[in-house]
């Protein structure tokens, strides 16, 4: 079970009526809070702080909200958890227990309160508070998966203290590998700590300590240590691939690029090399070297099943060959030959209330939360029952507040396929949909075997997963003309009215005035990441800023901190004629805001192709810049088409690739508009149904209730042929 601790805590102060309130705060310290702000408005501007991870400014709007009406129990629950987020754990106890005064139900504070308690390694008290937890529902699985892990860690702690008493470093070694062998990732880290005290340079607690970094997500610990191990014996394969691997994590890309080659120089047929140098070329925007290597890899092992999505994934950010593209989805799902599974469960009745579930390792800071919140809070209560499948690998604020939006909350980080699916069937899902694709942790394999009688894929994955056990695909007639890709997809293709996409707009942002205005020149910009932008891409772009000679271009992607990647980019630049002077590479941020304000550098934001931008899109049109788009083939390429045809600025939506260039110029001329767009954009996108979070949740269950009436309609027909 994951131990990560989410934001909630505030001091306070008990009154005659046993309310605990906050201590009071001067209104000029509260950052951006408008006092002239309706109250919810206050609610949406502490959100959207939270959204963006800005905890501690978040932390000030819900003290003040708590101030100003100290019974507000969902300000004071956000409140500690923020707090708990930035590790201010008593502070969150007093809010949870502040809570629990106004509801002793209330099982999200519990929750907290016991995650806090093993955090503090108060396992005897986190044990008390899951099972107060499990005596209110009893279905909570989370809380049945923290008492089993607060019981065993008791269990060991009990045992023995890591290396208490025992300072000779091959016993501490042994410890540390037991803990290792149990996945007790921070005991084993204690007791090789403790043995490297004693023998720096032991190469087997080295190669171990490095590997248990890993585990905890320390990767520039991680590093150190296979570096010092390597230093000892250059020739260990095993420990070079690690290197690598941790490398590729801290985005020191072209150092993780030559540990996965020196590796493979030595063993050829490394699968895992093979597979980790491809990820690393696709980081540094070499899609068709990435699919190569990849190929390679699955030559060796084929059933690599995560290996095979990976190639597909890939492949989506280059290929201009969607049949071919639709093959190899199609190929994919013969690796499942699963029988149908029987629904005893699922009744006949298509105006029943539903169950619905939500599959997803991104139910945390990730563009899928970010477009899953709006659709999770507007859902009918009373035609459907939610429930969400949380595969998240470190769960955070996001997680805690997307926690609260849903009655139901399962962490199934530790079931398998099999698992997984008996539990979904013992939830009686009626409708389960796939958030993932083929993307990087999926769960496609409890899909295959079909648990539940419909399932639905949307919104993480820009294609078909192949999988014949999926009966539909959500999209919109933007994304998926009529009569264009349905022979591209293994679903049935649902169109949802006006978009289907929906946005929640980050708050607080304030936008500058073009950039061209003080500059006198034009800057074109895309975040994307850099495997959309492909050689062809760049040719374009090159060819634009030759045809605006004044002109610059920005990009920032995450991947540009590797200074040689960004060498990369200034050559490929170079060889059209494009000199570095021109071309600005910005590597990731920190913090959103900061990410944000970059916008406020950009004039005009250029689309990639085929595969285009979905949150960078969203985010540029919110600040004020308008987006360039190329009409593609495939709905990763007619996604920009759908978002701008959503806020009605279609002029910005090119037919080719002549008339993507000639857009981009034309409105790069016009300084006058470009300053009218920045200043209209955001009440264009607030007022469009981009933003309109009920009318799109409303959609999405009319689509969930004809798809159940389908289902019911051919059971009773099955029923009456059988007859």
């Amino acid at each position: 079970m994951n131990s990560h601790i989410y934001p909630w805590q505030e001091t306070f102060e008990t009154t005659n009526r046993k309310i605990v309130q906050c201590s009071r705060i001067p209104a000029k310290s509260i950052v951006a809070l408008k006092m002239s702000e309706s109250r919810e408005q206050q609610r949406a501007h502490a959100l959207a702080l939270v959204q963006a991870q800005k905890f501690t400014d978040a932390r000030k709007l819900y003290r003040a909200l708590c101030e100003s009406n100290s019974c507000d129990i969902d300000a004071w629950f956000m409140l500690g958890a923020v707090n708990a987020q930035l590790s201010r754990f008593d502070e969150a106890t007093t809010c949870c227990q502040n809570v629990l005064q106004m509801n002793p139900a209330h099982i999200q504070a519990l929750y907290i309160l016991a995650q806090i308690r093993l955090q503090k390694s108060d396992f005897n008290q986190a044990i008390k508070t899951f099972r107060k937890i499990l005596k209110i529902n009893p279905d909570q699985e989370n809380a049945r998966n923290g008492l089993k892990h607060a019981q065993s860690m008791l269990k060991t702690k009990h045992r023995r203290t890591p290396g208490k008493g025992n300072r000779n470093a091959e016993r501490l070694f042994k410890e540390g590998w037991q803990f290792q062998q149990r996945g007790e990732w921070k005991a084993a880290y204690e007791c090789y700590q403790l043995a490297l005290e004693k023998e720096p340079n032991a190469l087997p607690l080295l190669t171990n300590i490095g590997f248990v970094c890993r585990m905890l997500n320390q990767y520039e610990a991680a590093t150190g240590y296979h570096e010092r191990a390597l230093a000892i014996d250059p020739g260990l394969i095993d420990e070079r691939y690690n290197l690598g691997v941790s490398y590729k994590e801290v985005l020191r890309l072209s150092q993780a690029s030559e540990c996965f080659q020196q590796v493979l120089r030595v063993q050829p047929d490394n699968a895992a090399a093979l597979h980790g140098l491809g990820i690393v070329n696709l980081l540094q925007g070499h899609a068709d070297k990435a699919e190569e290597v990849m190929r390679q890899a699955l030559d060796l092992k084929p059933d690599d099943l995560a290996a095979r999505s990976r190639l597909l994934m890939t492949m989506n950010y280059y290929s201009n060959e969607p049949e071919q593209l639709f093959q190899e989805h199609i190929e994919w799902d013969r690796f499942y030959p699963y029988p149908a599974q029987i629904h005893k469960h699922a009744t006949g009745d298509g105006d029943r209330r539903l169950k619905v579930g939500y599959l997803s390792p991104d139910f945390c800071g990730h563009p899928v939360a970010l477009f899953m919140e709006p659709l999770l809070a507007h859902h009918d209560s009373d035609s459907f029952e939610i429930f969400c499948y949380s595969d998240v690998a470190n769960a955070d604020g996001i997680t805690v507040y997307l926690q609260q939006l849903v009655p139901n909350w399962r962490d199934v980080r530790q079931l398998g396929d099999d698992a997984l699916g008996r539990q979904i069937q013992h939830d009686r899902i009626d409708i389960l949909v796939d958030l993932a694709g083929h993307t990087p942790n999926n769960r496609l394999g409890v899909f295959a075997r079909k648990p539940t009688p419909v399932q639905v894929s949307y919104l993480g994955y820009p294609n078909t997963s192949g999988l014949a056990a999926m009966d539909y695909r959500l999209t919109d007639a933007w994304a998926d003309p009529p009569g264009k890709t349905e022979h591209l997809h293994s679903e049935t293709l649902v169109r949802l009215k006006d978009g289907f996409l929906c946005y929640r707009p980050l708050e607080g942002t304030v936008i500058t005035p073009s950039p061209c205005i003080k500059k006198g020149y034009t800057t074109f910009g895309s975040f994307n990441n850099l495997a959309k932008v492909t050689p062809d891409v760049i040719a374009q772009w090159a060819s634009l800023l030759q045809a605006a000679p004044a002109s610059r271009l920005l990009l920032k992607t995450k991947p540009l901190r590797d200074e040689r990647t960004r060498e990369t980019i200034y050559q490929q630049f170079l060889e059209h004629g494009i000199q570095r002077e021109r071309v600005d590479l910005v590597g990731w941020t920190d913090k959103m805001s900061d990410h944000m304000a970059l916008y406020g550098q950009v004039d005009i934001g250029l689309d990639p192709f085929p595969y285009n931008g979905t949150t960078t899109t969203c985010e540029a049109i919110w600040m004020g810049v308008p987006v360039v788009t190329l009409a593609g083939q495939t709905h990763s390429g007619r996604v920009g088409v759908s978002l701008l045809s959503t806020i009605g600025l279609t002029e910005f939506i090119a037919k080719d690739m002549h008339d993507y260039i000639d857009i981009a110029i034309r409105l790069a001329s016009d300084v006058e508009r470009l300053s009218r767009l920045r200043h209209e954009m955001r009440d264009r996108v607030s007022a469009s149904s981009l933003c309109d979070a009920a009318a799109f949740a409303n959609h999405v269950e009319n689509a969930y209730r004809e798809m159940w009436r389908n289902w019911c309609d051919a059971k009773t027909e099955t029923g009456s042929r059988a007859g």
